[in-house]
């Protein structure tokens, strides 16, 4: 059973190559104790339900070592324990992927593997994103399985797992973090006793050393010990010494290998130069070569000065084979591999240029197959991540970011997806440019890529590259006017994913269109063939809903919202189990948009019926439906507050809040987001029934939470942390702490002032947000005049968001509108607030009016340096000229024909003096009027 899972045992002892003398496995040095060894030894053999752990630590820390001891220790306690190789399981559909699971399956439901407790330890975790995710699966069944998870850090892939509610209950949220061995250890002690064993080794004297410097991991002390011994060798042999104070022990290591190296080389008969030399080892550092035609291939894609024929390339191939030996292949690179990653970072580091360095390693990592560009990618990309690598390799770091890019823009299907699973969000005009090339990468190399990243789920890091798959599939997939229902439904599903996109990064608007386009595909489907289409069509109805509903078009979402509930009030009925859930999905989305349009007990049903069935799924399976219920909760706390049921509507947020208190408790960084949510809505409620103390304290709860997560992962938790410090403010100044409020509303601004510049699509409505929120906690603070240039910034913000959404801003904007009068009345400018205030009521629900109106003001309104209103006299008198329009034109439709007419022939008129920017605005109002020339005249009795 063990040898199906960790495969034949491998023998590194040391041999006499120093060079070996650095593997973890390589029994040189002892190895020491941690206090870490014990706990891990603890978990694997206790009854913890969690059964995945996380271990991280900097490269060279000593990881491995600490997995090797838990290993041997399980081992002499009966337990099934190794290394589980997923290098050729990544979740492909390719023959050795299926024989490798099968024999991953297998050995775990063996009854061995049942009866005696099984460790897995999966080195380079960050690198197997869709084999953990299998792998997972299988260790659900398995309660006595323990998987440990190698790491150089917890990066962004760490996080998303914590929040997949699917694992989330398998997994210790808290990884366990490896330091250097000197911080438990005396590092003099330590090093002399290194030095000593490899002296001991080669044999050699070394002279006693009068102090020793502070190492930055493990591997860096070992490796300056094993310096010490081979250069007092050196200058034994007559030799100029390498180390030197202050430098990069591995660096100097591989100085001495250089040395060996040409040794072996010249014993071969085989000449090169210097960098020629070092640029050979590029070849086995970085890709396989299974046989010795493929090495001499590698070799000669390295245009090595001197015109060598193929004896020669045979010849340096087998030198190379022979110092770098490999099980399966002509070679292998050297371990630790910070030895291949300082290695390849210095030659990059030294290439003469750039495009030097770009042009001769692309061509030697040049490949479609997608299991070759995994490995180079994951080597290339580690690299990166090497201990001080930004600051002494500079350049190299650049170089190795460029050859990943070439090689996603020359060879995307190989490279594609090794990209995007290592290093999301990096390569986005990469990808962009490989993805303009519908031969480099066909449609279904395309599609296969895709339904990987379908599989594991949202991404934030990788939002934006997968809109761009998904912008390409659409295209790719569009049917023919011949299409069978097989292509029709291909397309409709890349419609239905690329509206998800486009709304997860801020695209709201964009994302209607397709999902509206995917609705009438699949309705055609299932016109011809409901029994296999009808569930397809539910979830483009409700997904349609959804995106209707996010840029204020609730009335038209409610139409196939209401036909999502249906269709799966169908389904359910049939088929319970797998429908149940999407049921009350779809009644959420129907309670909040009726809510939206004023239909209070209309929402108030739907979400009680879906708190209803969650309540009985919950019961039923609560690890995998505890979630949906406090989601629902929540809503339904929503809907009793707007019915004006607020005392009813607290026990639901409260209990929300109990849910995912617990569920945090049990796996924190899976779901102390949702409980900082909960937290945040639970002090709203507890504000409108009276309670501000308690609404205070938990607000700052939220927030204390947020700011945690934030300090984790800021990409992840800036926004909502901006959120929940707006709703601090507020709760704040409920209960009186007016000047205090000030701090987190200030800061909120301040985020959303940074998210925003980054990405106004998804942030800009949130940094209007928070201008209105300040405004108003400076007047509460008695700080009147300062509010107005919040008040008026808000004001331009939710003009530009309305000309992006007319529906979806114009409320809001309506709202600062009449905040901005306001504080310009206690500023001193009550004349030009009344004015514009008076307007505002005559211009009542009318949204163009509304629209130019606004563009006007807002133009009009600006704050100097003194905080003084200054009006230019072009725009007073474009507004003035405006407004007497406006105030004739009333609601609209109420004017004349003949009024009609006379506003529009005014309108543009004024469209031809304006200001340039205003004259876009006033002309579209002007052929709104237009339009309504022909109606009925408002005169006619």
């Amino acid at each position: 059973m063990a040898h199906l899972l960790f495969g034949t045992p491998t023998d590194h002892r040391a041999t006499d190559r120093p060079l070996t003398w650095l593997r973890p496995d390589a029994g040189v040095v002892p190895v020491r104790h941690r206090p870490e060894d014990e706990d891990l030894l603890t978990w694997c053999t206790g009854a913890s339900p969690l059964q995945v752990r996380l271990l991280c630590g900097r490269g060279g820390q000593g990881k491995t070592t600490t997995a090797r001891q838990l290993i041997k220790a399980l081992r002499a306690r009966r337990h099934i324990a190794g290394f589980l190789d997923l290098n050729g399981a990544d979740g492909t559909e390719s023959d050795p992927a299926r024989r490798r699971w099968a024999e991953i399956e297998a050995a775990l439901t063996s009854g061995p593997a049942r009866r005696a407790g099984t460790l897995l330890v999966v080195d380079y975790a960050e690198n197997e994103l869709v084999s953990l995710r299998r792998l997972l699966g299988l260790i659900r069944t398995a309660p006595t399985t323990r998987l440990l998870l190698l790491s150089r850090d917890e990066g962004n892939w760490w996080p998303e797992l914590l929040t997949d509610p699917t694992w989330s209950s398998l997994i210790d949220a808290e990884p366990t973090r490896l330091d250097s061995l000197t911080t438990h250890l005396p590092s003099a002690e330590v090093h002399a006793d290194a030095v000593q064993r490899f002296a001991d080794r080669l044999p050699t004297s070394v002279p006693p050393e009068e102090t020793v410097p502070e190492f930055a991991t493990t591997l860096d002390l070992y490796a300056d010990a094993l310096l010490r011994v081979l250069d007092a060798a050196a200058v034994g042999r007559g030799e100029q010494p390498i180390r030197s104070a202050g430098s990069d022990p591995i660096t100097d290591l591989l100085a001495h290998e250089s040395r060996h190296v040409k040794s072996m080389l010249v014993d071969h008969r085989i000449e090169m130069p210097a960098h020629d030399r070092d640029l050979v080892l590029a070849a086995p550092f970085l890709v396989p070569a299974p046989a010795l035609d493929d090495a001499v291939r590698l070799l000669r894609t390295l245009n090595l000065e001197g015109g060598h024929d193929d004896a020669w390339f045979r010849s340096t191939a087998k030198v190379l084979g022979k110092l770098y030996p490999g099980d399966q292949a002509v070679w292998a690179a050297p371990h630790p591999d910070r030895l291949p990653d300082t290695h390849l970072l210095g030659l990059a580091e030294r290439a003469a240029s750039d495009a030097d360095w770009v042009g001769v390693v692309s061509r030697l990592c040049a490949t479609d197959d997608r299991e070759l560009a995994e490995h180079i990618s994951k080597v290339l990309l580690r690299c990166l991540s090497t201990p001080g690598a930004a600051g002494r390799f500079k350049a190299g770091v650049r170089r190795l970011v460029a050859t990943a890019d070439c090689l996603v823009r020359t060879h995307p299907k190989g490279y594609l997806l090794p990209i995007l699973l290592l290093s999301p969000g990096r390569f986005t005009d990469a990808i962009g440019a490989a993805l303009g090339d519908p031969e480099a990468l066909p449609t279904a190399d395309l599609e296969a890529v895709d339904d990987v990243l379908l599989g594991l789920g949202f991404s934030t890091s990788r939002a934006a590259d997968v809109v761009l798959i998904s912008q390409r599939l659409v295209q790719d997939t569009e049917p023919k006017s011949d299409a069978d229902h097989v292509a029709v439904h291909r397309h409709a599903r890349s419609l239905t994913v690329f509206g998800i996109r486009l709304a997860e990064v801020g695209q709201r608007d964009q994302a209607v269109e397709p999902s509206q386009r995917a609705v009438d595909l699949h309705r055609q489907l299932a016109d011809d063939n409901p029994g296999l289409y009808l569930p397809d069509l539910a979830i483009s109805l409700n997904n349609l809903a959804v995106r209707l509903g996010a840029v204020g078009r609730h009335e038209q979402a409610l139409v196939p919202s209401r036909q999502a509930v249906d269709i799966r009030e169908q389904l359910a009925r049939t088929d319970p189990d797998s429908y149940l859930p999407k049921l009350a999905e779809s009644l959420n989305t129907f309670a909040g948009l009726s809510a939206e349009l004023g239909q209070r007990e209309e929402a108030l049903t739907s979400a009680h019926r879906a708190v209803q069935i969650r309540e009985r799924l919950a019961a039923a399976a609560p690890d995998l439906h505890l979630p949906d219920l406090a989601r629902s909760l929540t809503g339904i706390s929503h809907h009793l507050s707007e019915t004006g049921l607020r005392e009813q509507a607290l026990r639901p947020s409260e209990r929300s809040a109990e849910i995912w208190q617990g569920l945090a408790e049990a796996n924190p960084d899976a779901y102390l987001p949702n409980l900082a949510t909960a937290l945040n809505t639970l002090s709203i409620h507890l504000a409108a029934v009276g309670h501000i103390d308690e609404a205070l304290e938990t607000a700052k709860r939220g927030v204390d939470i947020r700011e945690s997560l934030t300090e984790a992962n800021a990409d992840v938790h800036l926004p909502h942390l901006a959120m929940a410090l707006t709703n601090l403010s507020s709760r704040m100044s409920e209960a009186g702490l007016h000047e205090e409020s000030l701090e987190p509303a200030l800061r909120a601004v301040d985020v959303f002032e940074h998210l925003a510049d980054a990405n106004a699509d998804a942030h800009l409505h949130h940094l209007a947000g928070s201008l209105s929120n300040l405004a108003m906690q400076l007047g509460a603070a008695g700080r009147d005049e300062e509010s107005l240039d919040p008040a008026l910034r808000a004001v331009k913000l939710y003009v530009q968001l309305v000309d992006r959404n007319l529906d979806a801003h114009l409320p809001n904007l309506e709202i600062a509108l009449r905040n901005m009068c306001f504080y310009l009345e206690v500023a001193g400018h009550g004349e030009i607030a009344r004015e514009l205030l008076h307007v505002l009521e005559l211009v009542g629900e009318e949204p163009a009016a509304l629209n130019v109106y606004s563009h006007l003001a807002s133009r009009c309104l600006v704050a100097d340096s003194r905080d003084h209103l200054i009006v230019t006299s072009p725009e007073i008198e474009a507004v003035g000229r405006v407004l007497e329009i406006l105030q004739e034109l009333g609601s609209g439709a109420e004017m004349s024909r003949e009024d009609r007419k006379r506003a529009v022939a005014l309108l543009h008129d004024l469209s031809e003096t304006c200001p340039p920017d205003l004259r876009p605005q006033l002309r579209e109002f002007a052929d709104h009027l237009g339009e309504l020339i022909d109606g009925p005249d408002q005169d006619s009795d």
